[in-house]
């Protein structure tokens, strides 16, 4: 047991390392395997001591991630990126989690469009989803009740309540203005939960038995259609975003290397946390909350982003000690002249004023 206990938080580990957004993924499977035990014949004390069992692996597993990072930092030399205020993590209070655990609670049942990953018209289809497995669920705290059951209707509903917290659990780690669609991949989970939902329940009735799996079906098949077309969608967003991208950053390149005093063995940095560049045109059309933005790059990533598709791989260095220099201040915002320049063995690019802290 012990060895499984490691190996396990071991696995989780390197999973969190990987992406913090899988972890919602885990909460979630371990409420929906918890359920299957409530719904087997599995012990009361059984199936609480496996709850605390996972829950403890889970801890573990993230206490050893925060861990294994400072001692990585520390023998790197290195401090976590500021992006997405990773750099924060941990720090903030009990009652700003408390505000997100109500916040998770609350996009669960009233989900926002451009933070979730529910696109188009799925979202009646979540509210069917979402509505059908609730009620099948409170069916069965009432055969419970009716069987007496109460510590097992108790479990299955505070399970219930702990779903939609597991779901969202990526809104509990950080806050809501930060979170994107791609930080919400386990928001796929409640169509998982109908599908099994529907197969563990049974009625005396045979009529109504069919009538949920036809019900059921139909619902999973048109939330299959409806994510086939958002994927192909977002591809082609993507793609177009993608040429765009590459497109303006070889332009930018380019002048790099040709401005005065270039040497290919300086550092660059970027000043200004986005581009301000009104020759751009605005293709709404075309934008998509996924696709890469010219305009607001993600700079942690820029140098990788031209390494591979602009064949060009700079060093890029913080703008902080750039930033108050007066021939800084007096440069002008790219793409106008005059706003690339060498200072101090550093090519400087101006992209907009800074933020004053």
């Amino acid at each position: 047991m012990l060895c499984c206990a490691v190996l396990c938080c071991a696995v989780l580990c390197c999973s969190i390392g990987i992406y913090q957004a899988f972890i919602p993924y885990t909460l979630t499977l371990i409420c929906f395997y918890l359920i299957e035990e409530i719904y087997s014949d599995e012990s009361n004390r059984a199936i609480f001591l496996k709850g605390m069992y996972f829950v403890g692996i889970v801890v573990c597993s993230i206490v050893l991630y925060f861990i294994l990072t400072k001692i990585i930092c520390s023998i790197k030399g290195c401090e976590l990126a500021s992006y997405q205020n990773v750099n924060l993590m941990g720090r903030e209070g009990i009652a700003v989690y408390f505000e997100r655990i109500f916040t998770a609670f609350r996009y669960f049942w009233h989900p926002k469009m451009r933070n979730m990953l529910y696109p188009m018209n799925i979202v009646p289809l979540y509210y069917a989803s979402v509505g059908g497995c609730t009620v099948l669920l409170l069916y069965k705290i009432v055969i419970f009740l009716k069987n007496r059951e109460f510590i097992r209707a108790a479990m299955l509903f505070c399970l219930i309540v702990c779903i939609p917290i597991a779901i969202n659990f990526i809104m509990v780690m950080c806050s809501f203005k930060i979170v994107y669609c791609l930080m919400c991949c386990a928001q796929v989970m409640p169509f998982v939960l109908l599908a099994w939902i529907i197969e563990k329940t049974h009625f005396n009735n045979v009529i109504w038995n069919r009538r949920i799996y036809i019900t059921g079906s139909v619902i999973l098949l048109l939330i299959s259609l409806v994510y086939c077309r958002f994927d192909n969608v977002y591809y082609l967003k993507y793609c177009f975003a993608q040429s765009q991208q590459v497109s303006y950053y070889n332009t930018m390149i380019t002048r790099i290397k040709n401005s005065k005093g270039y040497n290919a063995k300086y550092p660059i940095t970027f000043v200004g946390d986005s581009f301000c560049d009104a020759s751009v045109p605005i293709m709404p059309e075309f934008r998509c909350e996924m696709a890469p933005n010219v305009m607001h790059p993600p700079f942690y990533s820029m140098g990788e982003m031209m390494r591979l598709w602009c064949w060009y791989s700079p060093t890029i260095v913080e703008s902080k000690s750039f930033e108050n220099l007066p021939e800084v201040k007096a440069m002008a915002l790219y793409p106008n002249d005059g706003s690339i320049k060498v200072i101090n063995k550093t090519v400087v690019i101006k992209i907009n004023n800074p933020q004053s802290d």
